[in-house]
C-alpha cells in the first residue's frame, strides 16, 4: 500500500531504483511509439490468438483432433471462410450501391445541381452572401475532397495513419505469421514468459495476468458482439430506407463502435449520403436526414438500454468522463491500438490502484475472474506443476 511505500526510508539505493523504474517506463513508451509498425501486429495477433484459443481447445478435446497444427489450421479456415462468405454474399449489393452513389456524385458535383436538393430557404440565405455564394459556385468534386480532408480531426488522422500501417503488405504478412506461431505454441510461450519472472514477483505477475485476461478478453468479446449487432441493425435500417451504400455505412458505424463514442464520426457520411438519397428520390433533404438520424438514434437506444447491459454487464462500469479521458490519453500515446485497449487497460490500472495504493481491492473481482475464461489459470497451473 501507499503507506508502506512512504514508511520505508528513501535511501540512495531505493531512490535510484525508483528513478530507473520511471526512466524505463518512459523509455518503454518511447520505444513502443518508434517500433509500433512491428509491435502493433504482434499485439493484435496475441489478442486474436487469445480469443481464438477456446475454438482450438474445442477441436482438440471435443472433436478429438490431437494435432495442434491441424486444429489451428481448421480454426483459421473456419474463421476465414466465414468472413469470406459474408463478403461474397454482400459484395454484389455493395458494388451496385457504390456504382449508384458514384453516378449521383457525378450528377450533383456542382452548386447549381445541388440547388435542386437543398431547401429553398437555405439556397436564398447562401445567395445573400457574396462570399459564400462565390465559394459554393466553385463547388466541385475536387474541392469537396479537399474540404473533407481539411475537416478531418486529429483522431481521424490517427486512424488514417494507423490503418495505413496495418494495411501494408509486410505488416499483414507479419500479423499472419505471428498469429499462426502464437496459436501453435500458446501455452509454451506464456509458460516461458513466467520462467523469466523472478520468484518474488511471480504472485504479482500472476495476478496481473488474471486481470488482463478478465478485462481484456471480456471487453473484446463483448464489444465485438455489440459492434456486430449495431452494424447489422444499421445496415438493415439504411437498406430499408434505401440510402446509397446503406449496408457499407451500417458496417462502418458498427466497426467504429469497437471504440466507444467513435461512432460519431459516422455523422459526416450519413449527412452526405442523405443528400445523395434526397437528390435521387426528390424527397425533402430535411425528411431524409431526419429518418437517417432517427435510425441511428433508435439503434443507439437499443445499444444503451439492451445490448450493452446484457452483453457487457458490469465488466467496465466506467463513467463517460473517465471513458473520454482514457481514450484521449491512450490514443495520444499509442494511436488507434491505444484507443481500442484504453478501457480494459484503464480498468486494470484502476484495479491495481485500489488494491495496492488505496488498500481496498475491487469487490468480488477474484470470484468473477474464476468464472471467466480460464486460459491463464491453466497456464499458471501447468507452470506450478513443472516446479
Amino acid at each position: 500500500m501507499i503507506k508502506d511505500f512512504f514508511d520505508r526510508p528513501f535511501t540512495l539505493d531505493r531512490l535510484s531504483k525508483i528513478f530507473f523504474s520511471v526512466l524505463f517506463a518512459a523509455l518503454g513508451i518511447f520505444l513502443f511509439q518508434k517500433l509500433s509498425g512491428i509491435l502493433i501486429p504482434f499485439i493484435l495477433a496475441w489478442i486474436i490468438a487469445h480469443l481464438l484459443m477456446p475454438l482450438v481447445y474445442f477441436f482438440e478435446k471435443k472433436l478429438k483432433i490431437r494435432s495442434r497444427a491441424l486444429s489451428v489450421l481448421t480454426v483459421l479456415i473456419l474463421v476465414g471462410g466465414t468472413i469470406s462468405g459474408i463478403i461474397i454474399a454482400i459484395w454484389p449489393s455493395l458494388t451496385a450501391e457504390a456504382n449508384k452513389a458514384w453516378e449521383l456524385l457525378q450528377t450533383y458535383a456542382s452548386f447549381e445541381a445541388l440547388k435542386s436538393i437543398l431547401p429553398p430557404s437555405v439556397v436564398e440565405q447562401l445567395e445573400q452572401y457574396p462570399d459564400v455564394a462565390s465559394v459554393m459556385n466553385e463547388f466541385n468534386m475536387e474541392n469537396l475532397i479537399k474540404t473533407l480532408q481539411q475537416f478531418l480531426s486529429k483522431s481521424v488522422s490517427i486512424l488514417a495513419s494507423t490503418f495505413s500501417i496495418i494495411m501494408s503488405t509486410t505488416v499483414v504478412f507479419l500479423f499472419l505469421l505471428y498469429l499462426i506461431f502464437i496459436m501453435l505454441d500458446y501455452e509454451r510461450l506464456n509458460a516461458g514468459f513466467m520462467k523469466l519472472i523472478p520468484d518474488h514477483l511471480k504472485p504479482f505477475v500472476i495476478e496481473m495476468g488474471h486481470n488482463v485476461e478478465y478485462y481484456l478478453t471480456n471487453y473484446f468479446k463483448g464489444q465485438s458482439l455489440i459492434a456486430l449487432c449495431v452494424g447489422v441493425l444499421l445496415s438493415i435500417g439504411y437498406s430499408i430506407q434505401g440510402l446509397p451504400l446503406g449496408i457499407l455505412l451500417g458496417m462502418l458505424i458498427g466497426l467504429l463502435n469497437l471504440v466507444p463514442y467513435l461512432q460519431i464520426l459516422g455523422l459526416l457520411p450519413i449527412v452526405f449520403l442523405s443528400m445523395l438519397h434526397s437528390a435521387e428520390t426528390g424527397q425533402h433533404l430535411g425528411i431524409v436526414l431526419a429518418i437517417s438520424l432517427g435510425i441511428l438514434l433508435l439503434v443507439q437506444i437499443i445499444q444503451d438500454t439492451f445490448l450493452t447491459p446484457r452483453i457487457m454487464g458490469k465488466t467496465m462500469g466506467m463513467m463517460p468522463a473517465v471513458i473520454l479521458i482514457s481514450l484521449s490519453i491512450f490514443g495520444y500515446l499509442f494511436g488507434l491500438l491505444g484507443m481500442v485497449i484504453a478501457l480494459p487497460a484503464t480498468m486494470i490500472l484502476y484495479t491495481f490502484h485500489m488494491k495496492y495504493i488505496v488498500g481496498k481491492p475491487v469487490e468480488n473481482l477474484e470470484l468473477e475472474q474464476k468464472k471467466a475464461d480460464p486460459l491463464w489459470s491453466k497456464i499458471v497451473k501447468k507452470t506450478r506443476r513443472k516446479k
